[in-house]
């Protein structure tokens, strides 16, 4: 997964999601982390049980893309922006996890700003929820709506 990728050692990274919360669920002044939001596609898990259960999760790199170029490549819409420190990501130390570049072989802007948080996927699900849970404390959101010109 990230064996021949540069390694991101500082910085921040972004990372798109759904948000899709229970209805029962109301949250007051701004979205919070939901475990569904750091959790890896079914494409994401085939792909680690095919790298020897290597697994990354998908984000980007905030000097390199901004989260409209990024949802320009996504196939459903993902409104909700959580930041992630890679020094916070990378001091979960009993994790191991890491964060790599993973550049979208595409010429659109903001492509090279693909990176992978490396080592979130474990075939066991408890497991699983461990590393997300993890991620998850770390995330912030962001409001990225730009003002409305009158």
């Amino acid at each position: 997964m990230c064996q021949d990728r540069p390694n991101v050692d500082d910085g921040v990274v972004f990372r798109l999601c759904t948000q899709q919360k229970p209805d029962s669920l109301y949250f007051y002044k701004e979205p919070k982390p939901l475990p569904a939001d750091f959790r890896l596609t079914d494409l994401e898990c085939e792909e680690a049980e095919k790298n020897d259960g290597i697994g990354g999760l998908s984000v980007w790199d905030v000097s390199r893309t901004e989260p409209d170029q990024a949802r320009a490549f996504l196939s459903t819409p993902r409104p909700t922006v959580y930041h992630l420190r890679v020094a916070a990501i990378r001091s979960i130390t009993d994790l191991k996890l890491h964060v790599c570049r993973d550049p979208l072989a595409d010429a659109r802007k903001g492509a090279d700003g693909h990176c992978l948080i490396a080592n979130v996927y474990s075939k066991d699900e408890k497991t699983r929820r461990s590393i997300r849970a993890s991620v998850m404390r770390e995330a912030k959101y962001v409001n990225d709506l730009k003002p409305q010109r009158a």
